[in-house]
């Protein structure tokens, strides 16, 4: 039962975050459109042939839900994976719609990204910090 209530939250969760990504996006192509920018490559630009990037989108997200369910029950774990499982939706969602991911935050001289890639950011950034630290008696 907790199991079944652990993915239930959890994808409640990993859709709220999806949509949350995809009406951001939505109201800046509506209130200022001037300021999306369609990347048809990987992050920050590397070129990367659409049909890889695809490749790459489905195996990363195939990838990130298998950490969120072998993660364990601790709760500090559940929050990146589930920013990472999300983000991954989105921006794959984004690629096979519409063929490009559609970024649309500029800060100066970083490169333009989207809601997506902060949820990507913030999940890896989580997991290493809270990346269990085994001492000598936890090794087998």
């Amino acid at each position: 039962m907790i199991r079944l209530q652990k993915a239930v939250h959890g994808a409640f969760s990993v859709a709220f975050f999806f949509f949350l990504c995809q009406a951001a996006r939505v109201l800046v192509e509506i209130f200022i459109p001037s300021s999306v920018v369609c990347n048809g490559s990987a992050a920050f630009g590397v070129h990367v042939p659409s049909e890889i990037g695809v490749i790459i989108g489905i195996a990363s997200t195939i990838f990130f839900i298998a950490g969120w369910i072998f993660m364990g029950n601790e709760p500090r774990w559940e929050w990146p994976w589930i920013f990472l499982i999300a983000a991954g939706f989105s921006n794959l969602a984004e690629r096979l719609f519409f063929g490009c991911v559609v970024d649309y935050i500029h800060i100066s001289a970083f490169p333009v990204f989207n809601v997506a890639d902060v949820l990507l950011t913030v999940g890896t950034v989580s997991l290493f910090l809270f990346f269990p630290r085994f001492s000598e008696n936890d090794k087998m």
